[in-house]
């Protein structure tokens, strides 16, 4: 860029010479006219001579310079939103990405799921003692009540119904 911008610069300053040059032409044209007598038709200099060819061609080199750095310009916009959106798409546009993130999902979900089937089972175990405690308590409270209990008698009475 700054390349081309040096050349635009160059140019410029060579069209202004340039200019100067067909001025100083111009002016030895009508003073040949005066001298002469006869005119010199422009169309005849502007074909012929290699100084108005030459400006021509800077002017058009200028504007090819100035469409050139216009459209570098849009150019590297252009490239660096598709550098921007590269990853992007190359990310969403690969199959494997997607079974990836699809298998990334369940294994997190599974992750989770032994987590909390880990926390059920230490309170599943948890219970399981506290019933094995209860257990013993019963059995020992049978126990006591069996060995020191008096028999029980139960007497009929008329309406059948047995009372202790």
């Amino acid at each position: 860029m700054k390349g081309l911008k040096l050349k635009m610069s160059t140019t410029e300053q060579e069209l202004e010479v340039n200019e100067a040059s067909i001025k100083l032409l111009e002016s030895n044209i009508n003073t040949l006219d005066e001298h002469t007598g006869q005119q010199l038709a422009a169309t005849s200099i502007s074909c012929s001579c290699p100084l108005v060819c030459v400006q021509h061609e800077q002017q058009n080199m200028l504007k090819m310079l100035e469409n050139t750095d216009h459209n570098m310009a849009q150019l590297n916009m252009i490239m660096n939103e598709i550098y921007e959106l590269q990853p992007y798409v190359q990310r969403t546009s690969n199959p494997y990405h997607t079974i990836s993130s699809i298998l990334d999902c369940h294994v997190t979900t599974l992750k989770q799921t032994e987590k909390n089937l880990n926390r059920l089972a230490e309170k599943l175990n948890g219970v399981d003692g506290m019933f094995r405690l209860a257990m013993q308590h019963l059995t020992a409270a049978r126990q006591n009540r069996s060995h020191s209990a008096p028999p029980t008698v139960y007497k009929s009475f008329g309406d059948g119904r047995t009372n202790a």
